[in-house]
């Protein structure tokens, strides 16, 4: 003998719909340790640099390289 509502069986049309699932909770975020998420940081003005004085420095710097490319290191 099976009983009408027992088990698995099929839900009748006068039966109370469930509430919907509470929302997760938010946990507290001045705990040590506990982030808010990403911080956004604002992109650094950069001042241009002027040619003419990029240039000079090109040069420097070549020249230094050209002196170092004829020492001649020996190595014993």
């Amino acid at each position: 003998m099976a009983m009408a509502g027992a088990g698995g069986g099929r839900r009748s049309a006068g039966a109370t719909p469930r509430a919907p699932p509470e929302p997760p909770q938010i946990p507290p975020l001045d705990l040590p340790g506990i982030g808010g998420g990403p911080e956004r940081r604002r992109k650094k003005k950069v001042t241009p640099i002027d040619l003419s004085e990029l240039e000079a420095w090109a040069a420097s710097m070549n020249a230094q390289f050209e002196e170092a490319e004829r020492f001649h290191l020996v190595v014993e």
